[in-house]
This record gives C-alpha cells, structure tokens and sequence, in this order.
C-alpha cells in the first residue's frame, strides 16, 4: 500500500506559485503610485517543543524528543485599486533532537487577491494554499504538525478564476467566468486533481416589478491521476418573487448531466425551491433544496453579527471534493472577518488580528477543527453540518466552533482509513473547538483550547466490526508582547486517542516571534 511521502523539500508546482507571486507583485508597482497601498512584512516564528511522545505511538513504544522549529514568512499585503489581496509565505523548518532522519523543511502558503484588469466589468481570483492535513482517518492526529509526522501530508491548492460582469435593464446582470482549479498533495491517497468550469449566469430580480428571473449554465471537466475523467453539465431556471423587502423567494427548475457513478453520462431533472430572509442588516439567512440525481439536495446558511458577537452555520448535502471542503471550513478566522466587517477599512486588519491573535502566533485560519479527518480521492456526496460562534468582551472572549460530517463516495472507494486499508464507503466525523481568551494586561493574554474530534466507519474490512477513532487535545498558556515587534507564549499541551492506535502525548512549548 502506498504510504504518504514525508520528504525534506516538497515539489510545488512552482509556476502556479510564480503566477500569484506575479499578479500580486504586479500590485506593487500599480500601488505603490497609489499611495503606496502596498507592504511586504516580513516574520520569524521561533518554537521549541520538548514531547513525551513525539511519533504519538502506544505508551510502550514513546519516544522523548526536542523539536526546534523556526518558520520564517513574509506577508504580501496588496490594497491598490487594481490589485487587493494578501500572501503569507514561508518555510517550517524542524530540527528533531533524536537523530536527524525526521527533520524536514514544510513549505507553507496562503494566498488569495483580486485583480481588476478592466475597471466595472474584468476581475480576475485567484488563491493558492499549501497546507499540512491529517492523512488516514484512524491514526493519530497531533497538537501540530511536527507530532506524529507520518500521518500528515502536504496538500496543495490553486485557483485562478477570470470573469467578466455587465448590467442590463435597471436591476438585470449578467456574468461569464471560467474557473481553472488544481489540488495535488505529497502522497497518492489524494492524486491530483484539476477542473476547468465553464458557467454563465444572468438574472433581473426586478423584471416585472416584485417579480423577476435568473438562468445559469456550468459545464466542468475534471481530469485524475490514476482515474477516469468526470464531466457535468447543469442548466437552472429560476422565477424570483419579492415576497417583502426582508424576504424573497426562488422557484428551480433544471437539467444536469454527468458520469460520475458510471462511464456514459446520465440526464436528470432538476426542480426545487430556496429563498432569503434578511431581517436586519446584519442578520442574514438563506436556504435551497433540490431533487438532483442522487436525491434531495440542500444547502442552507446563516450569519448574523452584533456588537459582541458574530455567528456563521452551513447546513448541506452535495457532491463535493476534500480540496472544496478544506477551503470551506468555518475557522476562527472566518469569524473574526464577519465580526470586524464594519470596521473601517484602515482598522479592519487589525481587529481581525487581535481576534485571531493565538499563543502560539499562528494562523488560526487552519484550525484543527477545520481540517478532514482524513484525505479522499475523486467526489463524495457529503452531508455536512458546520458552526461557528465567537463572543467578544472587554477582557474576554470565547469561541466554539464544531462540525459533523457524513462522506459517501460516488465514484471510486477511495477514502483513506488506515495505512494497511485505504478503501471504504462511508466516513463520519465530527469535531469541535472551544477557545478561550482573557486579556491579564494591554500586553498579556491567557489562552485555553479545547479539541476533539471523532471518526467512525462501518466497513468490516477494519477488524471484522465498526471502528472509531477519538482524538483529544487540551491547551493552555500565556502569551506577552516583549517588545513593539517581538511576542513570547509558553504553552502546555495533553493529548489523548483511541481506537486503532492509541496513544497520549504531554508536552510543553515556548515561542517567539519577531515582526520586522
């Protein structure tokens, strides 16, 4: 069986990185000549971590270890008029104090900008992550990624997505846009993939007074390594009605056509009905259920935002791919960026930044939470329940943020489970996260965090009977600005799992990071 490739310098397709790189420099220059809205800075992460358990194996076989890492990064920062966006780049080096046939160098990006390339109509996305997730489902998932190493895999992510937009009418609009995406990871349980979609839409909510239309038509073509090509077509029409000012109704009806459950391409009707309730400005809830080919579908959403708190849920049941649910995932950071949405433009950042502060100055936007339990190859259908709540106070603030999934593969038995089965039909997970914060002084922050998460399947290949795996961290710690541009944590960590491997791990960590 195909085991996860840990190696010291992953291979990125480096063009796809040049081409952000380029298009968000080439922000540089158009900003710099407008008021220089445009900043490179500069970071160094310092982290040392003295482990009880750092492979996460069964008590008998732990192993003490030292690991110093040191993550140097640079923050691209484009608000021009042509070019808005931001980059984090960098490298995770981690040196093991046990022998140096575990150490590796992680290259990490997070990515995405706006490019408007002709002023009202042409925009270009774009996106880019390189990312550390768990790999099988039922072995040991670690506080970091620099724990039970074997289980994490490098998976990386691009976007690139040119549109045109136009208006007709008073109320009609209408866009085109293509839509090229690729994700690739370092090991050959999520084999690449890369889609090209075609879709143009257009709609007038106020043809006829408080009646209108909407059309829209996609077409997408995804190629697998190791796998067959899978097409789909979709042709929706909808009437809009304008029931009150709050709330607006849509009526669905369709055709789409695909093969991903079997070579020839099969035809199906769709027809179904959503509609938007938006009761205050800052409460919005929406929602759409259809009878599509494998059933009934839905996605429904909720936000609302006050002055002490910012809410964020999704409730659906679609075909989807792990790239899709990975930069779908509700995170802390997603929530820090609803709640400082009415901040003014030159104080948003830092709101958000004070919110996602963590002790150990990382990106939050990764949270354990976030990630799937385990990587899969091809499409599922995934009927998946996400959550999000933050409170904010004077002193303190508390988030939770929880998720429950249930995948089904359609097309290929793919799922990764363990090292020795890598096929199933069906995977549950469910996790949650409880964060805590509470301000000592100006510069002095106690944090606390709680994690678990659960997977379950019912394919008898594991043992002859269903399987779990529960995993369990709890973190607390403190962290102080030592200086204007310097900040220390010190950390201590438990975690517990079971199931398949067992294992638990308690550890202390320290850090320091300086911002030029």
């Amino acid at each position: 069986m195909t085991t996860p490739a840990f190696r010291a310098m992953p291979a990125v397709p480096l063009r796809r990185l040049a081409l952000l790189c380029a298009a968000l420099g080439l922000g540089a220059s158009s900003a710099h000549a407008q008021q220089r809205e445009f900043a490179v800075i500069p970071s160094v992460l310092l982290t040392e971590t003295l482990t009880d358990n750092a492979r996460l194996t069964k008590s008998s076989e732990a192993e003490r270890d030292w690991i110093t890492q040191i993550r140097p990064m640079l923050r691209f920062d484009a608000r021009g008029y042509r070019v808005k966006g931001t980059m984090d780049v960098g490298v995770n080096s981690s040196f093991y104090g046990n022998g140096s046939q575990h150490d590796s160098n992680q290259l990490m990006l997070n990515g995405n900008g706006k490019v408007t390339w002709w002023d009202n109509h042409g925009f270009l996305d774009l996106m880019a992550t390189v990312t550390r997730q768990p790999t099988y489902a039922f072995r040991p998932i670690g506080g970091d990624t620099v724990t039970g190493a074997s289980n994490w895999s490098e998976v990386r992510t691009f976007s690139a997505s040119p549109y045109l937009k136009g208006r007709f009418s008073n109320t009609g609009t209408v866009e085109a846009r293509l839509t090229a995406n690729q994700s690739d990871s370092s090991t050959t349980v999520l084999n690449r993939l890369q889609s090209n979609v075609w879709s143009v839409s257009a709609s007038d909510p106020r043809a006829f007074g408080n009646l209108g239309w909407s059309v829209g038509l996609s077409d997408s073509h995804t190629s697998r390594t190791n796998n067959r090509d899978v097409d789909h077509r979709s042709l929706r029409a909808s009437a809009l009605w304008l029931a009150d000012p709050q709330v607006s109704l849509r009526f669905i009806g369709g055709t789409e056509t695909n093969n991903y459950s079997s070579v020839d391409n099969k035809t199906t009707t769709i027809y179904g009905l959503g509609g938007d309730w938006t009761p205050t400005p800052l409460t919005k809830l929406s929602g759409t259920i259809e009878d599509r080919f494998f059933g009934t579908g839905y996605h429904f959403t909720g936000e609302h935002r006050g002055p002490q708190i910012a809410f964020q849920g999704t409730y659906s049941k679609d075909i989807t791919t792990t790239s899709q649910n990975m930069t779908s995932a509700v995170t802390l950071l997603d929530l820090a960026k609803l709640f400082c949405a009415s901040e003014p433009a030159a104080t948003r950042d830092a709101c958000i930044r004070k919110l996602t502060a963590t002790s150990t100055g990382t990106d939050v936007g990764s949270a354990l939470v976030g990630l799937q339990s385990g990587l899969a190859n091809g499409f599922y259908l995934d009927r998946r329940l996400q959550l999000g709540v933050t409170f904010i106070g004077v002193r303190n603030s508390v988030s939770v943020i929880a998720f429950r999934s249930n995948r089904t593969t359609i097309t290929e038995r793919d799922f990764a489970v363990t090292e020795d089965i890598t096929t199933t039909s069906s995977l549950r997970t469910s996790g949650g996260t409880v964060s805590l914060q509470h301000k000592m002084t100006p510069i002095t922050t106690a944090n606390a965090t709680y994690t678990v998460m659960r997977s379950h399947t019912d394919n008898t290949s594991l043992g002859g009977s269903a399987s779990d795996a529960r995993n369990r961290m709890v973190t607390a710690g403190v962290s102080t600005r030592l200086s204007p541009n310097t900040t220390g944590a010190v950390n201590l960590r438990n975690s517990q799992g079971g199931g398949l491997a067992s294992y638990s791990e308690n550890a202390v960590y320290g850090s320091l990071l300086f911002q030029f």
